[in-house]
């Protein structure tokens, strides 16, 4: 993080962490580790192992997740992920992906880059 901060110019209110499947359960264990530096997670069809930490207003954290309805991480567990991280006072964002697994489309990442450059409005 440190070498890419010091070859580029970076917005400290929008450093986000994210993965598909594996690697957005990784997603969430970075963000949770790094609280001083992620400020949102973007997760595609990843399941949430383990507790969030509490809600800290010092280190705000945003997330968006998808769901759909053939996806490894299942609607039910999704709402349940969802439902926790708002009860815990966390802004999040949920993309209904349809049925089918998959990654996001092209329209879909330029929206996720439109919730990310929002962040720093979170």
């Amino acid at each position: 993080v440190e070498k890419i901060r010091s070859t580029y110019n970076i917005d400290d209110t929008r450093v986000v962490v994210h993965g598909y499947q594996g690697g957005g359960a990784m997603a969430y264990a970075v963000s949770f580790a790094q609280r001083e530096l992620i400020r949102g997670v973007a997760a595609v069809d990843a399941p949430l192992t383990g507790r969030p930490p509490e809600h800290d207003p010092v280190h705000p954290l945003a997330f968006y997740v998808t769901v759909a309805q053939k996806g490894r991480t299942k609607p039910p567990v999704v709402k349940k992920l969802v439902d926790r991280l708002r009860g815990m006072k966390y802004p999040v964002s949920v993309k209904d992906l349809g049925g089918e697994a998959r990654y996001l489309s092209g329209a879909e990442l330029a929206e996720l880059v439109r919730w990310i450059d929002s962040l720093d409005r979170i």
